[in-house]
C-alpha cells in the first residue's frame, strides 16, 4: 500500500510529493524516516481530516524551523497527509491544493 503525501523541508519553497510505502506498521518507519525520528500529529483542518507529521523531539534536537501554523512553528521535515478512520490515507488533489496554499511559501526571506 503506498501513502502520497506532501514532504517540506525546511530550505524547500515547495512541498514535494512523494509516495510511503509499505503496510500500516512498515509505514511507521517510512514516516519515521521522513521526518528524521518519532512521529507527532498536527491538525491542519477544523475537521481533523488533514494533518503535519513531524518530528516529536525536534525543539529539543534543535531542527531549524520550517513553517508556521497558527501560532505554532514546525520544525525540521515534516509531512502532510490526510486521516481516514484511525490511519493516514494518501492525500486527494485538492487536500496538495489546500497544503500548498498553507505552506508553499519560506518562512523566512
Amino acid at each position: 500500500m503506498t501513502m502520497r503525501v506532501l514532504v517540506y523541508k525546511p530550505e524547500s519553497y515547495r512541498g514535494e510529493l512523494r509516495q510511503l510505502d509499505g503496510e500500516l506498521t512498515a509505514s511507521l518507519d517510512a514516516m519515521q524516516e521522513v521526518v528524521g525520528g518519532n512521529i507527532q500529529i498536527l491538525y491542519l483542518t477544523k475537521d481533523r481530516s488533514i494533518v503535519a507529521v513531524m518530528n516529536q523531539d525536534g525543539l529539543l534536537e534543535g531542527l531549524p524551523l520550517n513553517r508556521c501554523s497558527g501560532r505554532l512553528g514546525l520544525v525540521g521535515t515534516f509531512f502532510v497527509a490526510r486521516v481516514g478512520g484511525e490511519d493516514f490515507v494518501s492525500l486527494t488533489d485538492v487536500d496538495v491544493m489546500k497544503a500548498r496554499d498553507m505552506f508553499d511559501m519560506p518562512l523566512h526571506s
